[in-house]
């Protein structure tokens, strides 16, 4: 079984359907009515949800599928060109969650990811002229490397490193800019 909220992608249903009835994998579709049930409770039950409106992010959350089943559901969205970042496995802790709560976490986590994505880009394509002449830019990257290796960097954290670094690239775009 699979829950999957659709949310602001409600106009992707009729692909997920496709695909969850060519694969024979069970889905039960969600909306903002079902957002202070349990996913253990929602997975547990019968039948499908009335009213699936919804303004959150797409979400999945996988029900005591096995590793082979979630593999070929992923391999399937993907060839269908849909990407879904947030979406979650079944474990005793989080059945018990709402599904409020555990995709807010999930959100949390992928904004999180997004943010480290976004700042190794930024450090792993720099200037080299200006790595090798500038010691205030040099020292930016390096700081900024080396809170990517840092395994407890806050959002806070990655915020303003990545805030530092496009500061000054702006600002460097800025001093270059030919004047007419």
């Amino acid at each position: 079984m699979v829950l999957v909220y659709y949310g602001r992608d409600m106009d992707k249903k009729p692909v997920f359907d496709r695909i969850f009835r060519d694969l024979g994998i069970a889905k039960r579709d969600l909306g903002d009515a079902d957002l202070n049930a349990t996913v253990g409770e929602l997975a547990d039950g019968d039948g499908q949800s009335r009213d699936l409106s919804g303004d959150k992010p797409l979400f999945l959350y996988y029900d005591k599928l096995d590793s082979k089943e979630i593999q070929k559901v992923e391999a399937a969205l993907k060839e269908a060109g849909l990407r879904v970042s947030r979406k979650a496995v079944r474990t005793e802790n989080n059945k018990k969650w709402t599904l409020e709560a555990l995709m807010y976490e999930i959100g949390r986590e992928d904004e999180w990811f997004r943010k480290t994505n976004r700042l190794y880009q930024l450090v792993t394509h720099p200037d080299k002229a200006r790595l090798a002449s500038d010691p205030a830019y040099m020292a930016l990257m390096a700081q900024s490397f080396a809170l990517l290796e840092e395994n407890d960097m806050s959002e806070e954290q990655l915020d303003q490193a990545i805030a530092a670094i496009e500061t000054d690239l702006a600002r460097q775009e800025k001093e270059t800019v030919p004047r007419q």
